[in-house]
């Protein structure tokens, strides 16, 4: 290969009939090569071999039968058709599986099938025409076979068919030299065809596959690993720092070490497997009938045969028959693992079933745990309920976000218990928080396939009733997308869920596919507006056309708002502004384990009178009316009709409060967003990316969107300086929220 490699450079510098000689040669060498054509992979041979062999023996049994006196031994002759097309069926069923060395034995046994036929002619045409089949033999053995190896077919081959030929009454040296010259010239322009075409799926550098041959050849393995069941292992392997190699030696000293590392791999790797360069310094290596474990002892040979002082690191996985095709994605992702736990070592992926395997292990022995982060009233910065986010307390790799397991399990059982053990902790939870006068709702997420199970609503109330738990205390979460088809048996749910006194949110509003009508259709309490529209906030004084619509279209329904991402005040200020009863995200906590939201750090939530439920709504008083909106101090005040105690509140902000206009703008009262706006807990539920939940680290969430809701809406604790309080009691450092339930 280094010679090919001057032969390019110094085509550089003569002229073009030179520089053509020159890639001639260098295409003449690559077609002359020992190795064997790229396109006899196991399964192509065993399907070309088997069916030339069932051609050859039809076409002459069919003769046979046709002119039976033609042939000298007949029963013979149809006995060898036989046996041919018994071979054929043999080798297209289960050549595929056996030795590479079978091939050579099929190839022997036609051409012994071929010249005794001849042999055994009863006439000189009889015994030219049996003798072209020959013909086949050559074919099959240029095709697949390193040149040494066809040679000495093609040579096997043509001697017995000259011998037969020759023989008393058969058709002499002339017929065998025709017969053996066409099948020489047949097998050259076979050789020259296949080469060349295999040439397109060589990398010119290392002599190794490219990445088209690879797409090719690993079709090729993952259908013969569907069809045997034999393993497939599959590993991506990367030069470490290979930059600095180029950066400071050169790419030719780059190149030079790429070719290096290529011929030793290659002789180290075992037959049947394939060394494939994609590009740069990643290789990749295909090991048919090589399960895992024997995978990572040939795979640590390759890396003791990498030349020191350069490392290597490597990715691999196995072939899955739940996900076949992502197996070369898988490995991928193995090396990037490799790479950031410090390279020059072999990682694998586990399988989805192995996954799924030690999930439900972590399942049984308590390493799946919830957390939560906190639901605050935006009027008051009390924490009114919280979302459930799965974690994963693995025991080597540390706490894992569901984004790093939850994929796998898409589809099977074990999902399902997952999905409802969350569901289950949360409830028990939040009773547990309730009786110590912390958190009054919980919301977790629900999947779409649970929405459409209709023994889905039963089990959330036997659940309930289970753990004692009054269905207004959860909140269960839907994203668009689940709600997309509209499906009669998931609207049947959220109404018999929503009958239960269970609130249904929907999450990530405004990120799918929600349109007026069906929002007005669709039986929910309370809106999640997505973290990206809260980002979008960049200062207290935006407008915030898009969050200002949803909270508009919110109050129009007698729909609760939540802001999700809130991390900065300033966001705060302006969803206080707009309107917006309720936030989660950073600026208020971070997903975190349920003793931190315990009473004692965050305070007791009382209940509000006229109530359905501590710190809730009733179902009746949901969707009360607006008043008319007033002016005070040139501050616009907005108050439902609900009762005399927000109304008298509101007086606080009257002529005689203390804050000014602009004061109150920034230090929220009770009055400045519309009151009685539902209080939703944020809800844990499935996956969910880190995106949505600005609470945790990147897909840290768990929720397709399930949560189990209750009545509509939570009230807003209104702040109130305590009894012996001067009106100064209410003010507080500009952008942060009174805490009402703060010790007095």
């Amino acid at each position: 290969m280094a010679a090919d490699r001057l032969c390019v450079i110094h085509s550089l510098a003569v002229p073009s009939s030179g520089r053509l000689l020159a890639r001639t040669l260098i295409d003449l060498r690559r077609i002359t090569t020992v190795a064997r054509p790229v396109v006899a992979t196991p399964r192509v041979v065993a399907m070309t071999t088997g069916g030339l062999f069932t051609v050859g023996g039809v076409v002459v049994g069919v003769a046979t039968l046709l002119d039976p006196a033609g042939f000298g031994s007949e029963a013979v002759i149809r006995l060898l058709a036989t046996v041919a097309v018994a071979l054929g069926a043999a080798c297209t069923l289960v050549g595929s599986r056996l030795p590479t060395w079978t091939t050579h034995v099929f190839l022997g046994a036609g051409t012994c099938l071929v010249s005794t036929a001849v042999a055994l002619a009863g006439s000189p045409a009889v015994a030219t025409a049996l003798a072209c089949l020959i013909v086949l033999v050559a074919v099959d053995s240029a095709f697949f076979f390193a040149w040494p190896a066809a040679v000495l077919h093609l040579a096997a081959a043509v001697a017995a068919c000259t011998l037969a030929l020759v023989g008393p009454g058969q058709p002499g040296a002339a017929v065998a030299l025709v017969v053996g010259g066409v099948s020489v010239l047949t097998a050259a322009v076979v050789v020259w065809l296949v080469r060349a075409a295999g040439a397109a799926e060589i990398d010119p550098l290392t002599g190794t596959v490219n990445r088209r041959g690879l797409d090719r050849l690993l079709d090729a393995a993952l259908s013969d690993a569907a069809q045997s069941a034999r393993p497939l292992s599959v590993a991506v392997i990367d030069l470490d720092d290979f930059k600095q190699v180029n950066d400071r030696a050169g790419h030719r000293t780059g190149d030079r070490l790429l070719v290096q590392l290529s011929t030793s791999w290659q002789s180290t790797l075992p037959r049947g497997a394939t060394l494939a360069r994609l590009g740069g310094d990643e290789f990749v290596v295909l090991l048919p009938g090589h399960p895992l474990p024997t995978a990572l002892v040939v795979l640590q040979r390759l890396r003791a045969a990498t030349p020191a002082p350069h490392t290597v690191s490597v990715g691999v996985a196995q072939w899955d028959p739940e996900s076949p095709s992502s197996v070369l994605a898988d490995a991928d992702h193995a090396l990037y693992e490799a790479k950031r736990a410090g390279r020059n070592r072999v990682v694998h992926h586990e399988s989805a079933a192995a996954v799924r395997g030690e999930v439900r292990r972590a399942l049984a022995e308590g390493q799946l745990i919830i957390h939560y982060q906190p639901v605050v009233d935006l009027s008051d910065g009390a924490t009114v309920g919280a979302e459930a986010l799965l974690r994963w307390r693995h025991p080597q790799r540390g706490l894992l976000s569901p984004a790093e397991f939850l994929p796998v399990l898409e589809g099977s059982d074990v999902l399902a218990e997952i999905d409802f053990f969350v569901l289950a902790e949360a409830c028990r939870q939040v009773q547990t928080w309730r009786g110590r006068g912390g958190p009054a709702t919980v919301a977790v997420n629900v999947s779409g396939e649970e929405l459409v199970d209709p023994a889905y609503a039963d089990r959330v109330a036997a659940l309930l009733e289970q753990i004692g738990l009054p269905p207004s205390a959860l909140v269960l979460e839907v994203t668009e997308s689940s709600l997309a088809g509209e499906s009669d048996a998931a609207l049947t749910t959220l109404r018999r869920l929503r009958a239960l006194g269970v609130a249904i949110a929907v999450d990530d509003f405004g990120t799918g596919y929600s349109s007026l009508a069906r929002l007005i259709r669709l039986p929910v309490d309370i809106l999640k507006i997505d973290r990206s529209f809260v980002q979008q906030i960049r200062r207290a004084d935006d407008a915030a056309p898009v969050v200002q619509a949803v909270v508009a279209l919110a109050n129009a329904l007698g729909l609760d708002v939540i802001a999700e991402g809130v991390e900065h005040a300033h966001q705060a200020v302006v969803l206080r502004r707009l309107g917006c009863a309720h936030a989660q995200g950073y600026l208020y906590g971070r997903p975190t384990d349920p003793h931190a939201l315990d009473p004692r750090h965050i305070g007791a939530i009382r209940d509000q009178p006229g109530r359905g439920g501590p710190g809730r709504l009733s179902p009746a008083a949901d969707r009360r009316p607006i008043r008319a909106p007033t002016t005070s101090g040139g501050l616009t005040l907005l108050a439902p009709a609900h009762d005399r105690h927000e109304r008298s509140v509101c007086s606080l902000l009257s002529s005689e409060s203390p804050f000014s206009p602009d004061q109150a703008r920034d230090h929220p009262g009770p009055c400045l967003s519309r009151p009685g706006v539902g209080e939703r807990a944020p809800p844990p539920g499935r996956l969910r990316s880190d995106a949505d939940a600005e609470e945790a680290e990147p897909g840290q969430r768990w929720g397709d969107g399930r949560r189990d809701p209750a009545t509509r809406r939570t009230a807003r604790r209104l702040c109130r300086p305590a009894p012996d309080s001067p009106p100064s009691a209410l003010r507080m450092p500009p952008g942060v929220a009174p805490n009402c339930h703060a010790p007095r």
